[in-house]
């Protein structure tokens, strides 16, 4: 199927697990990231898959994803929502209905966004991060417009909202980052567990599952030369009792 229909336009990423080895690789992917831990890896296919999710009817880790996704969307954690695609309208709204939840919460969410940005005039401004810091930078060394496509010189009106934009971009994600207020919690546990579970990942890992099997092993062992010394041990009898008798 892929030399029938091969493509080298595209490049794309499959991200399974090694957890379930009924979910492998999808075969179509120009490129394969294989995690041991499946948190990780389940918030990084959420974090990076900016296009969306199609999401299909599923069990308990399906939702866990869908909830988590809808966390980092409706918090904006990375500065934009992606989309989120429902398949089976049916399981969604009626067997598991999490989609009307979600239309609460994106109403509520709009609702909110809507007073933050809406202007005097009844006009509504950008968010923060549209356009990005990249291209806000490169607009104002350019002293062009992009979005609109004016010159905006150094000085001008216009120069100064781009700038204004940069600013507030940088303090909100300024904002974002961990401050240098004293943490709240004095040992940070749940960091040295999750090393921990990396650490103990991979060959370790194989190591730990063979444990089961090594052992079983040497008791088998054990139980074989035990079987030998007790026939041996009563052979040297029999022969102390033949010596006893002649």
């Amino acid at each position: 199927m892929r030399e029938k229909y091969f493509q080298s336009r595209y490049e794309s990423l499959g991200i399974p697990t090694w957890l379930y080895g009924h979910e492998p690789a999808n075969v179509f992917a120009t490129q394969i990231a294989k995690y041991f831990t499946n948190s990780i890896r389940e918030d990084e296919i959420l974090t990076i898959a900016m296009g969306g999710i199609i999401y299909t009817p599923g069990s308990a880790g399906t939702m866990q994803e869908v909830f988590q996704d809808a966390v980092q969307n409706h918090y904006l954690s990375f500065g934009y929502s992606s989309p989120m695609i429902f398949m089976n309208s049916d399981f969604w709204t009626k067997e598991i209905p999490v989609y009307k939840l979600f239309e609460y919460l994106i109403e509520k969410g709009k609702q909110q966004q809507l007073q933050e940005l809406t202007l005097p005039e009844g006009k509504t401004r950008l968010p923060w991060f549209v356009p990005n810091e990249e291209y806000l930078r490169e607009m104002i060394e350019d002293e062009c417009c992009k979005v609109c496509g004016r010159p905006a010189p150094k000085g001008t009106e216009a120069y100064e909202f781009m700038v204004q934009k940069l600013q507030d971009a940088l303090a909100h994600k300024q904002s974002l980052q961990k401050t240098d207020d004293e943490d709240l919690f004095k040992f940070n546990y749940t960091e040295e567990m999750q090393h921990l579970c990396i650490s103990f990942g991979g060959i370790k890992e194989k190591t730990v599952a063979n444990c089961k099997f090594n052992i079983q092993q040497e008791l088998e062992f054990i139980a074989d030369r035990t079987k030998e010394m007790q026939k041996w041990q009563q052979a040297l009898e029999d022969a102390k009792e033949e010596k006893s008798r002649l």
